[in-house]
């Protein structure tokens, strides 16, 4: 049963909406995955902006965003994509010292800086993911399309 007033059910409802949209974008619907992206991105804009503190709102933001910027590049609207992906970087940055939350977080900003072809720094972080055993598929492609190494 839906309780948008619920802050952890509107959680949860962007968290699908992310998973869906990045289906989407993996069937090549960027245009149908936009939207739902965006619902997501302003869901969740709207919890960190109510408890900056909640991590993993935090985390879940970053993510929707670097998707979305993925959606917006594939439909050609670079300046809205480097958006997405500029906020997703600004987001990630001070989040609470928990070494799982850091992680993710590290893990969906190195996507970010990546995505907007960013290297200078980001081995370093790949390193560090990998070594923490967080290294994820995407971390990988994204890393490979970059040249930079996570072996």
């Amino acid at each position: 049963e839906s309780d948008p007033a619920n802050a952890h059910w509107s959680l949860d409802l962007a968290q699908a909406q992310t998973a869906v949209g990045r289906l989407l974008l993996q069937l090549s619907r960027a245009g149908d995955a936009r939207p739902v992206l965006s619902e997501a991105v302003e869901t969740l804009e709207r919890l960190v902006a109510g408890e900056p503190e909640w991590a993993r709102a935090r985390v879940s933001l970053v993510e929707s965003l670097c998707v979305r910027g993925r959606a917006d590049r594939a439909e050609g609207d670079l300046v809205e994509a480097r958006q997405a992906w500029d906020r997703a970087v600004t987001v990630s940055r001070g989040v609470a010292d928990d070494q799982p939350t850091v992680l993710s977080l590290l893990s969906a900003q190195v996507n970010a800086r990546l995505l907007l072809g960013e290297t200078d720094g980001v081995q370093a972080d790949l390193d560090q993911l990998r070594e923490a055993g967080a290294l994820t598929a995407e971390n990988r492609d994204l890393a490979a399309e970059a040249g930079l190494s996570v072996e």
